[in-house]
């Protein structure tokens, strides 16, 4: 593939994303992303964690405003993933 075509699938969202650790900080990453059109792959070695997150609910303890309902509206819409990786 070439830069050129990357950048193509990047525009039009046909770029498939992955982030890696689904923390505080890559599962909010991973729903804006895939709030931004992305179809996400979220892989998390916790596999409660992973369990919790395919069934839209937030693993993340604490305040963080909106991120259960923006999980929620992702994973309903197949647009993140949650994986177990290697």
């Amino acid at each position: 593939m070439t830069l050129s075509e990357l950048r193509s699938k990047i525009d039009s969202k046909e770029a498939r994303l992955a982030v890696i650790g689904l923390g505080y900080v890559g599962l909010p990453v991973a729903c804006e992303f895939a709030r931004a059109g992305f179809d996400m792959l979220g892989v998390e070695i916790q596999p409660e964690r992973v369990k919790k997150i395919n069934a839209g609910i937030s693993p993340i303890e604490g305040n963080e405003p909106g991120l259960a309902g923006l999980l929620k509206a992702v994973i309903g819409q197949g647009k993140l993933t949650g994986d177990g990786g290697i």
